[in-house]
């Protein structure tokens, strides 16, 4: 499950899971919903690298937004997130056109990560 929250100007996601695969997948369907709607697509991959789970994931969405913009590209669906001692993996897919919402950066302001009595939940906040 993911939901945006309130903020004076830009975008709060939070999301939430049983475990951190299915976090970290609602976590990308919400930013892809945020960037706006597409069907079908090519399959593409990204990475987030860090010590840190916290890293990882901030690594991550920052080349998804990086991908968006060099590629010209809007995400439509998350087909799987696999998970590494270093690294997350998402295999998505996308469509050849820019995005309705571009995203500028994604931030550590408000970020959170942490481990719940019935699993995961990941803030951020984006800049738009």
């Amino acid at each position: 499950m993911y939901k945006f929250l309130e903020h004076v100007s830009d975008i709060y996601l939070e999301a939430k899971g049983k475990n951190l695969e299915e976090t970290i997948t609602e976590l990308l369907k919400g930013t892809i919903g945020l960037m706006g709607k597409g069907k079908g697509g090519t399959e593409f991959r990204i990475s987030g690298k860090g010590e840190k789970k916290g890293e990882q994931i901030i690594s991550l969405l920052e080349n998804l937004v990086a991908e968006v913009e060099i590629q010209g590209i809007t995400p439509t669906e998350v087909i799987r997130v696999e998970l590494g001692e270093e690294k997350i993996t998402a295999y998505l897919k996308a469509e050849k056109k820019p995005p309705e919402n571009i995203i500028k950066a994604v931030t550590y302001h408000l970020f959170e990560f942490k481990k719940e009595k019935k699993g995961y939940l990941v803030r951020v906040l984006f800049d738009i």
